[in-house]
C-alpha cells in the first residue's frame, strides 16, 4: 500500500504543473513501470499485462512516448506476429498497451494515443470460432470414463450450469444454494 501511494505521489509530481507537463520527457520504459505499479487490479491481470510491457520494451525502449507514432505500434504488431502471436494474443496486447498510453495521454505525457491511431486494417484481428461442445450422444461415453471423484462431479455440474473451468474450481461450499 505504502508503494503505491508513493508511486501514485511520483506520477503526480511528474504531472504537476502546466509546463512540466508540456516539457517532461517521458520514456515508455519508465511510463510503462509507473504505470503498472499504479494499477488498481488483481495481482494476475497486472502480471497478464506486465508481459505486454515486457514485450514493448523490447520495441520502444526509453522512447520518448511523444515520439511514438502509430508505425511504431505497427513495428510492435509485427515484432509479436514474429514471435508467433496469434491474432488474438495479439489483440490482447495492442488492448493493454492502448489502455498504457491512454494513461499516458491522460497524464499528459502523450499527446495522443498511437494505438487509436493504427488504421484499422493493420490491426489484428482474431477469427471468431465457433464453441467447442459435446453433443448430447457423446455424453454418456464421456461419463462412462469419468469414474473418479472429483472429475465426473466437476463435468455434471460444469454440464448442468454451464460454469467454467475457473469458476467450477474457485466454487465454495458456501456459495452453492440447492
Amino acid at each position: 500500500l505504502d508503494e503505491r501511494r508513493a508511486v501514485r505521489s511520483s506520477l503526480l509530481s511528474m504531472a504537476s504543473g502546466d509546463d512540466q507537463r508540456s516539457t517532461r520527457v517521458v520514456g515508455f520504459a519508465e511510463w510503462a513501470d509507473r504505470w503498472l505499479a499504479n494499477l488498481e487490479r488483481k495481482s494476475s491481470t497486472v502480471a497478464s499485462y506486465r508481459s505486454t510491457v515486457v514485450h514493448a520494451r523490447r520495441v520502444f525502449g526509453a522512447k520518448d512516448l511523444r515520439r511514438i507514432g502509430p508505425e511504431d505500434v505497427a513495428d510492435f504488431n509485427q515484432v509479436l506476429r514474429r514471435r508467433g502471436c496469434s491474432a488474438s494474443t495479439r489483440a490482447k496486447h495492442m488492448r493493454v498497451l492502448g489502455a498504457c498510453f491512454q494513461a499516458a495521454v491522460t497524464y499528459r505525457y502523450a499527446e495522443s494515443n498511437p494505438v487509436r491511431e493504427l488504421p484499422r486494417a493493420q490491426k489484428p484481428r482474431p477469427e471468431s470460432k465457433e464453441a467447442a461442445y459435446f453433443e448430447n450422444s457423446e455424453l454418456p461415453r464421456l461419463f462412462a470414463h469419468l469414474i473418479g471423484e472429483p472429475y465426473r462431479t466437476l463435468c455434471l455440474v460444469a454440464l448442468k450450469t454451464g460454469m467454467r473451468q475457473g469458476e467450477l474450481i474457485a466454487l465454495r461450499w458456501g456459495e452453492v444454494d440447492l
